[in-house]
């Protein structure tokens, strides 16, 4: 199967998706659509509803799973739902992985073990051909996927009582970066964090990053690796919801 036609796939698995969640929940027919901002990775939209409404049921004051208070983004976190980090995560690293591992004159490992530690990072990429050839330099990658209903997301604040939603999630994406890079396992390559929020927002450095890969990698396989994570990532929200 070539990638022309793996692209179509993916297009149509996202379309099929998209319709299943309206059909789930009359309310998503009026749910207004939100293009996501302009750094992001993923095409795909995300829905807005009213204060304790989620999909699975009518408004509640409080979650009916763990009876804390509901709020957008609850079933996200909800300790008593199950939890989908390992899928999610996982299922992004097998995708970037892929992408960069199809590129020529690179070796792609994945969770190469660290120098003198058992931590890991996520990605390791060599440079068979040396970097001016190939247009990627060594460097190893650790990947975060996070929600942005976390407590720790939701009490990001800003100076001067700012409160553009914009900023307020690119300091907590950071702050989520900083945190990578100071706990990095020891390595003797390039360290760069990867930070994706659930609705495919990411950092600075991490717009960075992608925009390195764009340069060296062909439009069809940089196109697919980013239909293919919107697709992750979109299925790693829905299945929090109890529909």
């Amino acid at each position: 199967m070539n990638v022309e036609t793996i692209y179509k796939d993916t297009g149509r698995s996202l379309s099929i998706l998209f319709a299943a969640l309206k059909a789930a929940d009359p309310r998503l027919q009026k749910a207004k659509a939100q293009p996501f901002e302009h750094q992001v990775v993923c095409r795909a939209r995300h829905y807005s509803f009213p204060e304790g409404e989620d999909l699975g049921g009518a408004a509640q004051a409080h979650c009916t799973n763990c009876g804390e208070t509901n709020f957008f983004g609850h079933p996200e976190v909800c300790l008593q739902r199950k939890f989908r980090r390992v899928a999610r995560h996982e299922g992004a690293k097998h995708i970037m992985g892929q992408a960069l591992a199809s590129t020529p004159g690179n070796r792609v490992r994945l969770e190469p073990l660290g120098h003198q530690t058992s931590r890991r990072n996520d990605i390791q990429v060599f440079s068979l051909l040396g970097s001016q050839a190939t247009g990627l330099a060594n460097a190893e990658y650790d990947l975060t996927v996070v929600s942005l209903a976390n407590k720790e997301a939701r009490a990001t604040k800003l100076p001067n009582l700012d409160t553009d939603p914009s900023r307020l999630v690119n300091k907590y994406l950071d702050s989520v970066a900083d945190h990578k890079v100071r706990h990095r396992p020891r390595s003797n390559l390039p360290f760069h964090p990867i930070v994706l929020s659930l609705g495919g927002m990411m950092n600075g450095s991490t717009t960075k990053v992608f925009a390195s890969w764009k340069r060296v990698m062909t439009r069809g396989t940089y196109n697919l690796m980013l239909k293919r994570l919107s697709l992750c990532l979109l299925q790693a929200r829905v299945r929090s919801f109890e529909l």
